[in-house]
Parts: structure tokens; sequence; C-alpha cells
């Protein structure tokens, strides 16, 4: 009686903790897998998207039993100078599905893991892209406009400066508080890069970059010529895939530089 007692409490107490941590854990949002299912998915309903101004599309889409949602977008606009409203002005202007390819392909390589799963996919006849839908609590516009902490100050201002450290490699003109998505774990999730990439050999906001994450560091040393033209020459020219290897270079020389100046503990994170 004893014995069947405590068995059947081990076993309560294992549910439980499978449980929490199931509640814990991050959801998948990158891999062959995740990439395959967008690629081969029946697309069975599509409905546009208000927020934004490139008419993406949020896609349902099933296969092998499962539904998973996604977002398409197929904009492709170049111009050599775009003039916007509030009087900006933009050189080598680009908005393009393209692009949002370009900076999953970038992610993964150098092991950042904050742009969700994109490929391309034929939708209707047209070309274009399909990233993941990440399940959400909130975007940072939410976060701040709701004056809601992040739990862990400091793991939330290393994200911040992983993504900004990203934003001045791809050459993101389109940062803003709307497309920095955050989970239920408080992790940061990228989305919108169809307005990156330029052929600039020069950091968009060196301003930003104050502090640096070793691994990132460490990833960004992977990227080279032979793999950014085998992952985004279908989708990047090369004028814009050395501005990426000479900003690159840039960054790394700026950690360097902070670190001799301000000693590795106060430049350097994990």
């Amino acid at each position: 009686m004893v014995a069947s007692r405590t068995l059947f409490y081990f076993t309560i107490i294992i549910v439980l903790a499978a449980a929490l941590s199931a509640q814990v854990h991050s959801q998948v949002i990158q891999g062959p897998e995740l990439e395959e299912f967008l690629r081969q998915a029946n697309i069975v309903e599509a409905k546009g998207i208000s927020i934004g101004i490139t008419a993406p599309k949020k896609l349902k889409m099933e296969w092998n039993g499962e539904t998973k949602y996604a977002v398409y977008k197929s904009i492709d606009e170049y111009k050599s100078v775009m003039k916007f409203d509030d009087g900006r002005v933009d050189s080598n202007f680009q908005d393009s599905w393209k692009s949002e390819i370009a900076a999953y392909e970038i992610d993964k390589i150098i092991g950042l893991g904050m742009v969700p799963a994109t490929v391309e996919r034929t939708y209707k006849g047209t070309k274009g892209s399909v990233q993941f839908w990440v399940d959400s609590m909130m975007s940072e516009t939410d976060r701040l406009k709701n004056k809601t902490p992040a739990p862990n100050a400091e793991s939330w201002n290393q994200q911040m400066f992983k993504t900004r450290l990203f934003d001045n490699i791809v050459y993101n003109t389109d940062r803003n508080l709307q497309n920095l998505l955050i989970t239920k774990d408080w992790e940061i999730i990228l989305i919108d890069h169809s307005r990156a990439f330029r052929p600039f050999g020069m950091l968009k906001s060196q301003k930003d970059l104050l502090r640096f994450s070793r691994s990132m560091l460490e990833g960004l040393q992977k990227l080279n010529m032979e793999n950014l033209t085998a992952k985004t020459g279908k989708y990047l020219p090369k004028p814009q895939i050395e501005g990426i290897l000479k900003r690159r270079d840039l960054a790394i020389e700026l950690a360097r530089k902070l670190a001799t100046e301000q000693g590795d503990s106060t430049v350097y994170y994990k």
C-alpha cells in the first residue's frame, strides 16, 4: 500500500515536472523541418495584414496533420533615390521579399537564432518569401506603451545589443518597435527585413554598438564571400554581399577598440 502510494506520488511529480518544462521551453522558430513545412504545406487561407505598408498576407498552412501560420511577401521594389513623405531621402533604396530570405540565411550562418524560418515560394503565380508566424505575447511597441519591465534586465539588454549589431551588419533601414516581437519566454524575435541590405561599406548606426556578444562575434567571423554567395547570392547582388563583409569587419574592429579602451568585462558578454 505504501509502495503503491509512493509510486503514485512519484508519477504525479514526474507529470508536473514535464508540464512545467513544457511551459518554459522556447518554441522552435528555425530548422530544416520548419523550412520544409513552409515549402510544402497547402495554403488553405490567406488574409491581408493591416500592419505594414508592403501588403503582406497571413497564411494558414496545413501539411501532414499540422497547421501553422506564416507571412507571405511579394514586394520587390528598387530605386536609386527614394524620397519619403517626411522629407527623408534614401539612396540605393530597396523593399524586397528577397531580403527577408537573405536575412534568415545570414542569421543561420552566424547562429543568431532570432529571425524566423523564411523560404522562397510561389503563391498564385508570384514569387515571394514565406516566413514562419511566431507566437508572441507582445511587440516592443506594446511593452513600452504598457510600461512592462523585462523580468531579467541584463538578458534583455544583451538581446537588444545583438539586435543592433545584426541590424548594422545587414544594414536594416526599417527597424521599428513594431517588428521586435517578444515571446512568453521574453525572447526577442526579429521580423521584417524587406528594406535591409545596401552596398555601403559603413556601419548604419555605430553609436548603437556599445556592447558585444562574444558568441555573435565568433559567428560573424564565419561569414565569407563563398558561403554568403552560396546562401544569399540568388537574392543579393555581389556589391551588397561585399557590403556585409565590410560592415562585419568594421564591427569587429570597433568591438576590439572599445574593449581596449574600456576593458573586456565592460564591452563583452557571452
